[in-house]
């Protein structure tokens, strides 16, 4: 009997996980059933929001024996998904959001669990008076090497929202489909395990030879956007194995009209480009001229205004004439281009510029520019009047020798001029320097202008991080400190890349199991717990690193003896012994019933037996498992394996002192100042990390197996099977 209760509860804990699948095309039920296993199943609605009261479920097609209230009902999601480790309500109330956007979308998806294996059920739902069934899958042969869908949006949007999306998967072989939720457990994204599509036997689909899956997105714009892939076989289809599908429309734009404009002048004219999911001035627009003799590439320029694409054409210097230009507009995926007429009209001869483009520099280093220009006119009748320099960046400057801001200036001759840019301080942006000169005709007092653009392209330095700094501190020996906020930041790299990493100068004290490190961003948390039993002072080094250059923070804890009170010490003399025990057990017996108790950390009116035992298991150094507690008696029962595989389901677990066992699902980076769950034990070079892996929880399914546990310090968690 051992193999179908593991394959029971395994069964169970892949059915509490999200994934998902489509049934058709073009044409979507308006009520259709998904993510079919041997123990539970799911009702999708795609016209209004269902409640868990819309739905009846039956044991018979005569919809005459409800079963409803046998089975466990979840509406999806579940939870929701936030990087912030600073508040738990942003994760409820972005699960919240993604429910809004589903109720806008007009969906909802409701599951049923507890359901038994190859089981036909009948269910109905309000204001339809179709019965509808559904069978549940014999076995599911997948569970540790399931492929993985991966469906994502682009990331790069600000009026664009995919979450709340239903992403429905439907292969030609399978029973039933399977789906999710953009935006459920991943910003943006859904993930399908295949592992769910059952064939008409109820077993999970053969893969040896690959397998066509069709993806729907309900509720996108171009509703329904539809992929139809093939997944090919591997070795072992595992979690590492995933396949990609992008959703994504191709930019759009107005097309431009037929421009025309004179020799030697810059000219101007807005591009309205945009795209679906594309935030406003983040395409990517090249170009390319069919007459690079008039209109050389790098003379045609493009930049965001706020509002529209300005794209600046410059014809070379004293040429003129026509040619087509062509735009191509990317949002990363996809390509769109259009095609325009420029006509270049001769004028007067204007001063030539003679220059090098683009120029390098490197941040926080003066560059040094270089330029001539030369009169066409040859009879000395016309004079050059000024040169301006316009284009730098905010800060930015020029020495010509004099420092200006955008300068304009006059010169006496029209030899090369040598001057320097400066950047502000830690810049490094890459920018267009404008080159606009002005000659009059001394004949006429005729003015003749024109300008050019130097690329300028500044090479980044990186700088070190910076760590603030931490006080020195005093601690009690046997404890864990505080959460000790420090922050860490650097101008080159976003925070969430610096690496960090704390050392001792003392390891019989600090060893370096004794220091967590909490936070991904700017802020972080380090909680410190000394070696047990340990006390003096040593120096705590925090470093942080952007893989060149380092910066640290020093300090000095002081960790110093004491002796807490004893749980069971009884008669007060600060060790558990003998006597605590015969007086535990004298009270249990009503031998001495006016006995005083000093330990405050025993219940002074009323000594249970379940005291005595406490005692006795110390000083045999008998532990229980975390995962014990319902009751504590060395047993794990079914409501014990289901916690423990909530907490596995959540992602992560953190200390709740308020719950029935002391934790509570999802990982919380400031609450967890409590013991680790026996679960949660090194192995395979992972270390405790707040998450119940499949590892840990195949470990405690062992136990339940086995009929229970006994306390083994030799083994990997502490516990060995009975």
């Amino acid at each position: 009997m051992a193999i179908p209760r593991i394959t029971f509860i395994i069964l169970f804990f892949m059915a509490e996980i999200l994934f998902l699948k489509p049934s058709s095309c073009a044409l979507i039920p308006s009520i259709f059933i998904s993510d079919v296993t041997p123990v539970s199943f799911t009702v999708n609605s795609t016209f209004r929001v269902l409640t868990q009261s819309d739905i009846l479920v039956f044991s018979s097609p005569e919809a005459n024996n409800d079963i409803t209230d046998q089975l466990q009902v979840n509406r999806y999601p579940l939870y929701g998904y936030s990087d912030d480790v600073h508040s738990v309500w942003k994760t409820r109330q972005e699960k919240e959001t993604i429910r809004q956007r589903m109720k806008t979308l007009k969906h909802s998806q409701i599951s049923f669990s507890g359901c038994m294996p190859a089981t036909t059920y009948f269910f109905s739902v309000s204001s339809d008076q179709q019965i509808y069934s559904v069978t549940t899958a014999l076995y599911n042969q997948f569970i540790y090497h399931a492929p993985q869908l991966i469906v994502h949006f682009p990331s790069s949007h600000n009026n664009f929202n995919p979450n709340g999306y239903l992403i429905i998967a439907q292969s030609p072989l399978a029973m039933y489909p399977v789906s999710a939720i953009v935006g459920d457990g991943r910003p943006e994204h859904a993930i399908v395990n295949l592992c769910n599509m059952f064939d008409t036997n109820g077993l999970s689909l053969n893969t040896n030879s690959g397998i066509d899956v069709q993806v729907v997105a309900q509720g996108a714009q171009l509703t329904p956007v539809s992929s139809l892939i093939h997944l090919n076989p591997s070795e072992t289809f595992d979690v590492a194995n995933s396949y990609s599908i992008l959703f994504n429309s191709p930019p759009t734009y107005i097309p431009i009209e037929f421009q025309q404009f004179s020799e030697n002048q810059q000219h101007q004219f807005t591009l309205k480009a945009n795209d679906h999911e594309t935030v406003a001035g983040q395409l990517n627009i090249s170009v390319q001229s069919s007459n690079p003799e008039l209109i050389p590439n790098e003379n045609i320029t493009v930049s965001y205004t706020g509002t529209d694409y300005v794209v600046s054409v410059e014809p070379a210097l004293f040429q003129s004439g026509s040619a087509s230009i062509t735009l191509n507009i990317s949002d990363s995926y996809n390509v769109t281009w259009t095609t325009f007429q420029i006509n270049v009209q001769p004028i007067a001869n204007t001063p030539l510029i003679s220059y090098i483009s683009p120029l390098h520099g490197r941040e926080d280093s003066s560059v040094l520019l270089s330029f001539g220009i030369e009169l066409m006119d040859n009879d000395g009748s016309e004079v050059l009047e000024n040169i301006c320099l316009n284009g730098l960046p905010h800060g930015g400057k020029i020495s010509a020798p004099a420092i200006f801001e955008d300068p304009c200036w006059t010169l006496e001759t029209t030899d090369d001029h040598f001057l320097r840019y400066l950047p502000p301080e830690n810049d490094h942006t890459d920018f267009n320097l404008i080159v606009s000169y002005q000659s009059r005709e001394l004949e006429n007092n005729d003015i003749a202008a024109a300008s050019t653009s130097i690329k300028i392209i500044m090479e980044p330095v990186n700088d070190p991080p910076m760590i603030s700094k931490c006080s020195d501190m005093v601690m009690n020996e046997n404890t864990i400190s505080q959460p000790i906020a420090f922050t860490v930041v650097d101008i080159d790299h976003a925070s969430s890349e610096l690496q960090v990493s704390v050392s001792s100068n003392l390891q019989s004290l600090f060893p370096q199991s004794s220091f967590q490190i909490q936070g991904t961003e700017s802020e972080r948390y380090l909680t410190i717990q000394p070696a047990p039993h340990q006390s003096g002072q040593g120096e705590i080094v925090i470093t942080v690193s952007d893989g060149e250059w380092t910066d640290e923070s020093r300090f000095m804890v002081n960790v110093i003896q004491y002796q807490p009170e004893l749980l069971g010490d009884l008669n007060g003399d600060g060790i558990l012994s003998l006597d605590d025990l015969i007086i535990a057990l004298q009270v249990t017996s009503n031998m001495n019933p006016h006995i005083c108790y000093p330990s405050a950390s025993i219940d002074s009116v009323q000594i249970m037996i379940d005291d005595a035992l406490y005692i006795i298991f110390e000083l045999s150094g008998i532990v229980y498992h975390s995962g014990d507690y319902n009751p504590s008696d060395l047993k794990i029962n079914l409501n014990e394996i289901l916690r423990l595989i909530q907490l596995h389901n959540a992602g992560g677990y953190h200390c709740d002192s308020n719950s029935e066992d002391g934790y509570a699902p999802e990982q919380s980076e400031i609450l967890n100042q409590c013991p680790y769950h026996s679960s949660d034990f090194v192995h395979d070079g992972i270390f405790q990390d707040w998450v119940i892996d499949d590892f840990e929880l195949n470990r405690f399914i062992q136990f339940y197996n086995a009929g229970g546990y006994v306390p083994d310090k030799e083994s990997v968690d502490g516990f060995r099977p009975r």
